[in-house]
């Protein structure tokens, strides 16, 4: 089970583990992982399930969110996995489905984004749901990039019982989006903003 001071104390030595691990190459991957599925939304949602040696799910689990647009095999988050069954800690690494069924690797840039962060919400909250039926009452939750950001709205706005921890790892704070937008695509956010409400008056606000 958990406990605040070990589990934060914890916390930063993940960051280290999971720092180290990501600068070396062919770390072996784990006998305890398996892949489990779920059906929720009309998808088949996906995620890589790791048991410590000699522990169940009545032991707690830690809850692993990927980074904006990426995928649970992904080196960091391969090595947080790692480095919490270096620490006898259990983990389920979720794939976020993004709108598309049984979702591996990165989602492609080119195609259109239709997913919805409130989406990325409830698809944690049917892990969590996943994880109560399995036995867990102590949920930790590990949010990376913009998985932070998905991580803590979702403990805000669900408040489930069983969630009793949070590492944000790399949440990402600070960037001017106004700033970027336009260096980017050469017009202000409030232009194309904009014209996507127009879109929405007459009528068009599912249309790309």
């Amino acid at each position: 089970m958990f406990n605040l001071n070990q589990f934060n104390k914890f916390a930063r030595l993940l960051v280290i583990q999971a720092t180290t691990a990501i600068a070396l190459t062919g770390f072996a991957n784990s006998i305890q992982a398996r892949e489990v599925t779920h059906k929720f939304n009309g998808l088949t949602i996906n995620a890589n399930l790791e048991m410590a040696e000699g522990k169940d799910f009545s032991d707690g689990m830690v809850l692993i969110v990927h980074g904006y647009l990426a995928h649970n095999k992904m080196e960091l988050i391969r090595a947080s996995q790692q480095a919490l069954l270096d620490n006898d800690r259990s983990s389920l690494a979720i794939n976020l489905s993004l709108g598309i069924d049984n979702r591996h690797g990165y989602y492609d840039c080119s195609a259109p984004h239709r997913h919805l962060q409130e989406n990325a919400v409830r698809e944690m909250g049917a892990w969590v749901a996943w994880l109560r039926d399995k036995g867990v009452t102590q949920v930790a939750i590990l949010g990376h990039s913009r998985g932070a950001n998905e991580a803590m709205v979702y403990a805000v706005e669900q408040k489930d019982p069983e969630v009793t921890h949070m590492v944000m790892l790399a949440p990402g704070a600070g960037e001017n989006v106004e700033d970027l937008y336009r260096e980017r695509y050469g017009k202000t956010f409030d232009q194309t903003l904009d014209l996507a409400y127009k879109q929405i008056a007459a009528g068009k606000g599912k249309e790309l």
